[in-house]
C-alpha cells in the first residue's frame, strides 16, 4: 500500500522501472547496506547513505515492523522498500525482499542500479531453492 501511496501521490501517470529482489538470510538488508541510521529516523526525516557506491538521499518514507521505505532523490524521486523476516520455523533460513522504484533517467542509469543490486544481493540474500517434491 506504501508502494501505491507513493506512485499515486508524487509520480501519478509517470512511468516507472521496478527491480525486485527476494531471498533468504539472517541477517536483515537494512543492516547489510548500512541503512540503520536512516531507517530509524523519524517518518519524514532526512537520510543520507552510500549505497551500494551511490551516494543517496532522500527522506524516511514510511516504517512498520518488517519493512522500511525510504525515498531515494537521485532515482528521480524514486522509492526503496527493503524488508526483512527472521529466521522462524515457517521460514528456517529468514526472507528478505527489496524493491526498487526508479522514475525517469535514462537506461544506462537503470542498468547501473540493476548491477550493483544483482550482485550485491545474489552475494546475501540468494534465492532460497524450490521445494522438490517426493
Amino acid at each position: 500500500m506504501n508502494q501505491l501511496r507513493f506512485a499515486v501521490e508524487r509520480h501519478p501517470d509517470e512511468p516507472r522501472r521496478t527491480l525486485f529482489f527476494a531471498g533468504t538470510g539472517s541477517t536483515s538488508p537494512i543492516d547489510g547496506l548500512h541503512l540503520a541510521q536512516a531507517a530509524s529516523s523519524p517518518v519524514g526525516g532526512p537520510y543520507q547513505a552510500d549505497l551500494l557506491g551511490e551516494q543517496v538521499r532522500g527522506s524516511v518514507w514510511f516504517r512498520s515492523e518488517h519493512q522500511c521505505g525510504l525515498t531515494v532523490d537521485g532515482w528521480g524521486d524514486g522509492l526503496l522498500v527493503v524488508s526483512h523476516l527472521e529466521p522462524s520455523d515457517a521460514k528456517p533460513d529468514g526472507a528478505a525482499m527489496a524493491v526498487l522504484s526508479l522514475y525517469g533517467g535514462d537506461d544506462q542509469t537503470y542498468d547501473a542500479v540493476e548491477g550493483r543490486w544483482q550482485a550485491w544481493w545474489a552475494e546475501h540474500h540468494p534465492m532460497e531453492a524450490p521445494a522438490v517434491p517426493d
